[in-house]
């Protein structure tokens, strides 16, 4: 059971050192931006790369935010409701919850790796006049969305809400 605390842990441990990462992934969309902003008025010079960085920097910044916000229990819930229910239905919700988590999750993985497969395979490159290839941050959206399924099914196992809780509380 150290084991796997410890492993618990571990996880938890990376969850809030990406989170401290994604932070800086913001002051640099923020920095990128207030730099195009004044080439594009200033200077009426706009950039070719800002806003493909940006995208970019972007879709890091929020698949990666979820596994952070995850990890620190950082969603939503309606506590208005759920404040009062009573334990068993709780845990039936968190249930629900957990599951409905695990398909969306594991779609969202699926189709992501198959679009970054099939974007290695075309060696896709960016549409606009700043050429660079897109493949691998499309290869790298996956890995993102595989750590908030993983820190996902963390957190459940953490909180311990298992069927068998509620029926030993039951008796």
């Amino acid at each position: 059971m150290k084991k796997i605390n410890r492993l618990l842990d571990k996880t938890t441990s990376f969850s809030h050192a990406l989170g401290k990462i994604t932070g800086v992934l913001g002051i640099a969309i923020m920095l990128v931006v207030t730099y195009e902003t004044v080439v594009r008025y200033i200077f009426n010079s706009p950039s070719l790369w800002a806003w493909t960085i940006v995208r970019f920097l972007f879709a890091i910044l929020s698949l990666s935010g979820i596994a952070y916000a995850c990890t620190v229990g950082g969603h939503l819930r309606m506590e208005v409701l759920y404040v009062h229910l009573s334990k068993k239905t709780k845990k039936v919700l968190n249930w629900i919850s957990f599951i409905c988590f695990l398909i969306f999750a594991g779609v969202l993985l699926w189709q992501f790796t198959v679009m970054g497969i099939d974007s290695l395979m075309a060696k896709t490159m960016t549409t606009t006049a700043f050429r660079i290839p897109v493949y691998p941050l499309k290869l790298f959206l996956p890995v993102l969305v595989l750590w908030f399924l993983v820190q996902g099914i963390v957190n459940f196992i953490r909180k311990g809400d298992t069927i068998c809780d509620v029926e030993k509380e039951e008796n």
